[in-house]
């Protein structure tokens, strides 16, 4: 197999030697480089090089016309804009305003002078179907259709708003491109389609200079009107030649959508002499392979296994191909290659979107653009978290990021001040929290400051390797900023903040990062289009799947479809048949072909094989074997998660135990029992190895914090009734007196508390939280209302933050006997009549009623109450501490209180029968209670029973360490 710029070296070698004044015109620079080794490879000896450009770099060269970057385009296109419109009497816009509009014009402008459209006619008014005919009567019939079609939408009778905006925009726009592209070539600038039309001009006015007595043009394949205009007048002046890069199976099939171009091309320009069409695409002998395999990952990680093949391997895969349909499966595919290969060459951009600086820079600009937008410039603390746990910020200190994570999150900051974040420490930290100035421009300044630090702090981190992949990122940014730094210059003026943000995201989108390497040694991996005109024996295609090949993607346009038909200019089918054709192209000479798609239905680019790959199956001379990718999988269940009592673990147990001597460092409450009865893994990560989930910043107040402020303002109320009177006894009178404003007052200062005490800040009421203190005030009035109808009691004790603490011996599996605290934090205890209430406040509905002392401690029952079991472990320690009786459970539990017949006492259900507890049943009760619970405690403690998993995986659903264990 000769490659097409092999066999195209040999015959121009044939006809011309290093005397003669030729030039050689390429598509693109990779095949002006392959060329160069076919040709010098041939000639064996050192030798003058064919001169050689792109097309674009000839044109350039032609016109001598400088092509200025599409930023500094719309700068110029917005100025003739506002210029047209303060001719035509219309209100000025802002350079915001009109970006994306010129983004669109521009784009239609490119293709117009492309395709040497007039821009006039093309926008031409058109009152009525008529006037098709008269301004448009050179056109064929079809033609004329396409348009009425197209301006049936806008008839009198059907005008929108909208319609008549676009219509008042169409009739200034031939305006506007008359004043755009005359103020461009005053300056000897342009956009690559007006370059084209200067270029058509001065051939029709005869104004080229020749600098070569014959333009070799190699590999073309779609070309728009003035590059046709261009090759047809260089053919007159007998200047030309054509080596066209193309296969009988999709030339003679008119069919084929793969040559649609190649077709009329062939026909205007023939091939040179002797260079002929051939037959290969559709050899029997030709091996195609179609394997499918399981998502993108699923097809990188089948590539060892193809490249182990001998064909594929050898002459160190110099002559193997991996193209990329997906240009995403870049860094799956990098990962899975076997090491094996020590010499590789990638000649595509990675999308610089899909790096971690991209992610990064892009939540830096979207924290700042949000700050400018406050009254004081603050962050919005979900921003500055996002900015924190980056892994870039981290890799720079980790320390001081977990401090500034614990500063924002303790102190439930949900806007931050800059100033304490700056001065947290480190250069970058400054660099990423300073405030940015009013203008655009100090957005670019702060991001190559942050780069250049970045960069630094790399190379000082790997000192020993020459260059990183995240040198790369790095500088490549850098180098992007810098370019619209260049490019914005003297027009930042123009610039909002919000529209300078959007120009940074949308070039750090647009932006790839290239790989260097050794163009023609080892294995090469390419996208698609990059095999342009290149040729290899062996092939591996990944993602020939429908939406990579061929890629969907259609740009906006003020030139729809059947209008854009109408005059020539490109449409959607004129890309499909540039994927067609490279697809073809690259299987044409290739030997061993293998076609690698996702077989995944519903993910984005998989289920659906390409009908590229279809169209050979059904329509060529092919045999495709075809075969399934599955990796093999450990289908053996995931084990269960179990911690053994080991020695280590038995020491952290130890600091439960209690003695005359030794006060224990840790206690058994409430809920840390309640936690191993749902699930003894979550006991011991929570309280044995004491992890903890990291807070988060409660922006609205949660049902913890709802709960707290109501303890709170509760607490408070009748802390101060006691503090009033001489005795500790509440009368009717003592809770008449709470008026509105009284308990208003409580709640303010309650709020004041829980908020001043983490945020360090003055507390101010802020949006919902002006609705939850009216529902705060309506819940407290009713608590209020329902210990009227109780009074008069006695206040025993409010929440005590030390709580009360009973001993508690138990028998361990070894025979000793340890002793261990039971703890318990009570809400509210009063007493009235010898009773004593144990009340605990829940701001939820919950359900008093249970079966047995036994169901409240059975992990297996689907029922267990832990609300009642709390409450009960609540009554047993203070029983045991005050050696006391006449003990009543019960709760406040503030959804029920409106009801008329609430009463706030545990209930048991036995047998039919409902009985309330307190009194002797509660005596007799808590002695099942307290043994009950020293078999549990005694468990906990038992060498043989590890900590596992629960079954039951509902429990698992508001678990906080569900992400560890899996389940």
């Amino acid at each position: 197999m000769k490659a097409f710029l092999e066999e195209a070296a040999e015959a121009i070698a044939q006809q011309y030697d290093y005397k003669s004044n030729i030039c050689l015109v390429f598509p693109n620079k990779r095949a002006k480089i392959y060329f160069n080794r076919y040709y010098g490879r041939m000639m064996g000896k050192a030798s003058w090089a064919i001169k050689g450009y792109t097309i674009e770099e000839l044109v350039q060269q032609m016109t001598h016309i400088k092509q200025v970057d599409k930023l500094g385009l719309l700068f110029d296109l917005y100025e003739s804009f506002e210029a047209v419109k303060k001719r035509r009497g219309e209100k000025s816009v802002s350079f915001d305003q009109f970006y994306s509009l010129g983004e669109v014009l521009l784009a239609d402008f490119n293709d117009i002078d492309s395709y040497l459209a007039d821009c006039e006619k093309v926008f031409t008014n058109v009152a009525d179907f008529q006037e098709i005919d008269i301004t448009f009567e050179l056109f064929e019939e079809e033609q004329k259709q396409l348009l009425q079609e197209f301006w049936s939408a806008f008839s009198a009778n059907n005008r929108s708003k909208e319609k008549e905006r676009l219509l008042q925009l169409w009739q200034m726009i031939p305006e506007l491109y008359d004043d755009f592209t005359r103020k461009l070539l005053d300056k000897k600038e342009a956009y690559q389609g007006l370059i084209y039309r200067q270029l058509w001009r001065s051939c029709k006015s005869n104004e080229l200079n020749f600098r070569y007595d014959k333009y070799i043009f190699l590999g073309f394949n779609a070309l728009n009107r003035a590059q046709i205009n261009f090759l047809e007048y260089l053919q007159k002046k007998e200047r030309a030649e054509f080596y066209w890069d193309t296969d009988q199976y999709y030339q003679l099939d008119k069919k084929q959508e793969a040559g649609l171009f190649l077709q009329q091309n062939m026909r205007r320009f023939p091939n040179a002499k002797g260079f002929a069409v051939p037959n290969l695409l559709n050899n029997p002998a030709k091996k195609v392979e179609l394997v499918n395999a399981p998502l993108e990952v699923g097809q990188a990680k089948l590539l060892p296994q193809l490249l182990s093949r001998p064909e594929f391997s050898a002459n160190a895969y110099s002559d193997t191909v991996v193209v990329l349909g997906n240009e995403h499966s870049l860094f799956p595919v990098m990962h899975s290659l076997p090491q094996s290969i020590d010499q590789l060459n990638v000649t595509m951009g990675y999308p610089f979107k899909d790096t971690p600086l991209y992610a990064f820079l892009i939540q830096y600009m979207a924290m700042h653009k949000a700050a400018y937008h406050t009254p004081k410039y603050e962050f919005y603390h979900k921003d500055v978290l996002a900015v924190l746990k980056h892994p870039l910020v981290l890799d720079y200190d980790e320390a001081v990021s977990a401090d500034l994570i614990k500063y924002v999150v303790s102190g439930s900051l949900v806007y931050v001040e800059p100033k304490p974040l700056m001065a947290a420490g480190g250069e970058l930290f400054q660099m990423i929290f300073e405030p940015l100035g009013k203008k655009g421009s100090s957005l670019l300044g702060a991001l190559s400051n942050i780069l250049y630090e970045l960069y630094a702090f790399t190379k000082k981190r790997y000192q020993n390797v020459e260059h990183t992949i995240e040198d790369e990122y790095i500088f490549n940014a850098f180098l992007e900023i810098k370019r619209l730094t260049e490019v914005i210059d003297k027009k930042s003026d123009l610039l909002s903040i919000d529209m300078m943000h959007k120009l940074v995201k949308q070039a750090l989108t647009a932006k790839t990062i290239p790989f260097d390497g050794e163009s023609f040694t080892g294995l090469q991996v390419m996208g698609v289009m990059e095999t342009r005109n290149l040729d290899f024996k062996n092939v591996i295609l990944l993602d020939c799947n429908e939406g990579c090949l061929p890629k969907v993607s259609t740009a906006p346009s003020f030139i729809p479809e059947n209008l854009r038909s109408a005059f020539g200019l490109p449409i959607v089918k004129f890309q499909d048949a540039i994927f067609a054709y490279v697809f073809y192209r690259l299987l044409q000479r290739a030997e061993n072909v293998v076609l690698v798609y996702n077989n995944i239905v519903g993910d984005s680019n998989g289920g659906e094989l390409s009908r590229f790959v279809q169209q050979l199956q059904s329509e060529s001379n092919l045999t495709i074997t075809q075969s399934e990718f599955t990796e093999i999988l450990n289908t053996s269940p995931v084990p269960k998660i179990e911690i053994a009592k080991t020695d280590a673990v038995q020491k952290l147990l130890h600091r439960y135990f209690h003695s005359q001597t030794q006060s224990a460092k840790k206690r058994f409450s409430a809920s840390a029992i309640n936690a191993y009865l749902d699930c003894r893994l979550r006991f011991y990560f929570n309280y044995i190895a004491e992890l903890e989930e990291m807070e988060e910043v409660e922006e609205e107040l949660g049902p913890a914090g709802f709960g707290t402020i109501m303890h709170k303002a509760l607490e408070e109320i009748y802390r101060d009734i006691k503090k009033r009177k001489s005795d500790p006894i509440v009368e009717k009178e003592d809770l008449k007196q709470l008026t509105d404003k009284k308990i208003e007052a409580y709640i303010d200062d309650a709020f004041k508390e829980y908020y001043e005490d983490r945020s360090q800040k003055e507390f101010v009421y802020q949006g919902s939280q002006l609705i939850i203190r009216e529902v705060l005030v309506k819940h407290i009035k009713q608590v209020v209302q329902c210990d009227m109808n109780y009074a008069p009691f006695e206040i025993v004790a409010l929440e005590e933050f030390r709580g009360y603490e009973h001993p508690m011996e138990l028998d361990l599996a070894n025979g000793a006997k340890q002793m261990v605290i039971v703890w318990a934090v009570i809400d509210r205890i009063d007493r009235k009549a010898g009773m004593n209430r144990i009340i605990d406040y829940k701001t939820g509905k919950i359900d008093k009623e249970f079966t047995s002392i036994a169901s409240l401690m059975d992990r297996n029952d689907e029922k267990r109450n832990e609300k009642v079991f709390q409450v009960l472990f609540y009554s047993y320690v203070f029983q045991k501490l005050k050696n006391t009786s006449n003990i009543a459970p019960g709760f406040y539990n503030i959804r029920d209180m409106y009801a008329d017949d609430f009463s706030p006492e545990v209930v048991i259900k036995i047998e039919k029968e409902k009985k309330k507890v307190y009194g002797a049943l509660y005596d007799e009760l808590i002695v099942q209670f307290e043994s009950n619970l020293k078999a549990l405690l005694e468990e906990i403690f038992h060498p043989d029973i590890p900590f596992d998993q629960t079954s039951e995986f509902e429990k698992c659903e508001w678990c906080k360490f569900k992400q560890i264990c899996s389940r």
